[in-house]
């Protein structure tokens, strides 16, 4: 039986326990797919922080660089290291930080940390998106790694976290999150080929039994559909991007609209649609400028950008 006339069934969204409004400011982390969520949110006007380390995939990994924006800690020297490539490294950043030098490396992966650390403290939502449960230990360290940088296999071991060992290792660090901050766990709806599709199912399971245990046990913890919204109400090869595995822009703005109908307030939709208008109108490039009709409409932007600033409580801005 067709569940709707345009031959979708669509995912029911589970019932709001958080609330996105004008003041609100959310910290996004984890896969490429929180950036396309938190970057479209930025756009949107909310006042959000994305992946201040870069993309991170296991939820080893991601608690971790959590842990240590909230206590304030940094990289220190020995955790970064020069690849076979001549650049310096990280093994808890994204190719962001990356060097010439060690100096460059370390200056690089601190100021991520702090920007990290100051986003944690402002953020009364975190957005955790998870890509997979196999991660990277570093033979000589022990350490497990956010990312590999292309070195030797080698230097290595993949291991498989199963559900059991992501809610014990995440349970304490929840059930002692200050009291206000709430979680909202995403898994990615990117499939790792290089697992095969069964194995790749096997993550994405394994993560999904992990978050929906996590959130039964933490009243502060939360799970948005967007790996269902994309693989069983999306459904289609036409949402992915051209190499069948990342989704396509469309999708995620889809996604996107779905979570604000999960999340905003309606004075939240309101206020972006205001920001939207503005942005528009700032964006706006003249044919023939200097002319009294252009200096009309940017006088009259300046003043109607001004309104909202009183309105709002917060300024108009186009940067993130």
């Amino acid at each position: 039986m067709l569940q709707d006339p345009l031959f979708r069934t669509p995912v029911a969204l589970p019932a709001r326990h958080v609330s996105v409004g004008v003041q609100t400011h959310c910290l996004f982390v984890g896969s490429c797919f929180a950036e396309e969520v938190g970057r479209r949110a930025q756009t949107a006007g909310v006042q959000a922080a994305v992946n201040p380390c870069g993309t991170l995939y296991n939820m080893s990994s991601l608690l971790g660089a959590l842990r240590r924006w909230q206590t304030g800690n940094t990289v220190e020297s020995g955790a970064v290291f020069q690849g076979t490539d001549g650049l310096w490294h990280s093994r808890q950043h994204a190719s962001l930080c990356d060097g010439q030098t060690q100096d460059e490396c370390l200056s690089l992966s601190c100021a991520a940390d702090r920007a990290g650390t100051q986003a944690f403290a402002e953020a009364d939502i975190i957005l955790v998106t998870a890509g997979t449960n196999r991660l990277y230990r570093h033979k000589q360290s022990g350490q497990v790694v956010a990312n590999c940088h292309k070195q030797p296999a080698g230097e290595y071991l993949e291991q498989e976290q199963s559900p059991e060992e992501m809610v014990a290792e995440w349970s304490p660090w929840l059930a002692a999150l200050p009291e206000g901050k709430q979680v909202v766990f995403t898994v990615s709806p990117y499939r790792y080929v290089k697992y095969g599709m069964h194995g790749s199912a096997l993550s994405k399971s394994a993560l999904l039994l992990a978050i929906d245990a996590l959130c039964r046990m933490h009243p502060n913890c939360h799970y948005f559909p967007a790996y269902e919204i994309v693989l069983d109400e999306l459904r289609d090869y036409r949402f992915f991007a051209p190499d069948m595995l990342h989704v396509s822009p469309v999708a995620a703005d889809y996604v996107f609209e779905r979570f604000k109908a999960w999340a905003f307030t309606p004075e939240m939709v309101t206020f972006a649609q205001e920001w939207a208008e503005l942005l528009h109108r700032k964006a706006h490039r003249p044919r023939r400028p200097g002319t009294a009709a252009h200096t009309h409409f940017l006088e009259e932007t300046e003043r109607l950008a001004d309104d909202f600033s009183k309105k709002w409580g917060r300024p108009l801005t186009i940067d993130h």
